[in-house]
């Protein structure tokens, strides 16, 4: 069946016959009416509707402008009507040919720049599509070796007694580190951006978990003597969500807040219910990001003119990522920043279910 429409669709042949036998009944009609009531209009709509069929080709829509004149022309001769001379209906045939030409012909332009803009999306979607495979195959490549390099360093690390070696072995470290973090965004990337991004939605406690994660995060803010606080709203919160994926979004906006605060400082992290939501806030007294780049600070490699406090590295990809793991899990994440006072991000997910707290203490305040 849908073949068959498409072979009408695009015969000319039928178009033709099809407009004609429109235009005639628009004819038809004026005639019947007696020429009392004007429907010129309808034979402009019939033949834009058709100069914008993108298989239409300019001899159609010459042939239809024609045999509407005609058509209109006829029904006017043979009215009633009365004109202060014969030559009337032939002018407004004239001026009706005319006006009709030019409509045909700007709806058969707007339908070729469709056509065209349809055909270029659907290349670039391709060349997308095909980034995206080489980005993904060429950092699916790269993972094995830097996370070997890294593997190796730290077995290293502590044995070395040389300290110009272990000042080696370091910087070894810390690069195969910030490369192996690199390529896992860039697969994160590649992933999104194909539409794979797969949930593995599971009941968890978003608490517990949260804790885990932020333990985890302080020995990296312990190098910048920064504190860790978790306040949150109960003592348990059973929530579905992907762990893995939700985790990199902590992670990332923990890493961040961390980068860009100064030291003996400290980061609060908040976990509160609002409007039938997880809301979760992580809040530094860092260096701020200005009013004027928040707009595209969520856009695969935007960076802002706010420096890191210890010189760290970004590549403008953890934010963007961030922003597409929340969505995929129909929540919200944004923030709010205010230069030399600090950041907040902060992002939602919905309630599916929550457990009664154990205990009910007002907010609790862990720190690591």
């Amino acid at each position: 069946m849908e073949t068959m429409r498409k072979l009408f669709y695009q015969n000319k042949f039928f178009i033709t016959f099809i407009a004609l036998l429109f235009i005639t009944a628009t004819g038809l009609v004026e005639w019947i009416s007696g020429y009392e009531l004007s429907f010129g209009f309808l034979y402009l709509m019939v033949l834009c509707f058709f100069a914008l069929n993108k298989y239409i080709t300019h001899t159609q829509i010459v042939i239809h402008a024609i045999y509407a004149t005609l058509v209109g022309l006829f029904v006017q001769l043979k009215s009633e009507a009365v004109f202060s001379s014969g030559f009337i209906p032939y002018a407004n045939a004239l001026i009706n040919f005319l006006v009709a030409m030019f409509v045909s012909f700007l709806c058969y332009s707007f339908s070729q720049k469709q056509k065209a803009l349809l055909n270029l999306n659907e290349h670039l979607n391709k060349m997308n599509h095909e980034k995206n495979m080489i980005i993904g195959i060429t950092a699916h490549d790269l993972r094995s070796p830097f996370a070997s390099i890294q593997s190796i360093s730290e077995i290293l690390m502590p044995e070395e007694k040389n300290t110009e070696n272990l000042k080696f072995l370091e910087m070894i470290h810390q690069t195969s580190k910030n490369s192996l973090t690199l390529v896992d965004n860039l697969l994160s990337v590649s992933m999104i951006e194909s539409g794979f991004l797969q949930l593995n939605i599971q009941s968890s406690d978003y608490f517990e978990f949260i804790k885990n994660v932020i333990e985890f995060h302080q020995v990296i803010a312990g190098t910048k003597n920064i504190k860790i606080v978790f306040e949150c709203s109960d003592d348990k919160l059973i929530l579905e969500f992907d762990k893995v994926h939700i985790e990199q979004v902590i992670r990332n906006l923990l890493l961040n807040a961390i980068k860009y605060s100064k030291q003996d400082s400290e980061v609060k992290v908040s976990v509160s219910i609002m409007n039938e939501a997880v809301l979760t806030q992580i809040i530094d007294c860092g260096v701020g990001i200005p009013e004027k780049e928040i707009v595209m600070l969520f856009n695969f490699f935007q960076k802002t003119s706010a420096r890191p406090t210890s010189g760290e590295k970004g590549h403008g990809l953890g934010l963007a990522i961030c922003k597409r793991i929340i969505a995929a899990h129909n929540g919200v994440i944004g923030v709010k920043s205010k230069v030399n006072e600090g950041s907040e991000f902060y992002f939602t997910l919905p309630l599916k279910n929550k457990l009664p707290a154990i205990n009910t203490e007002n907010n609790t305040g862990d720190d690591f």
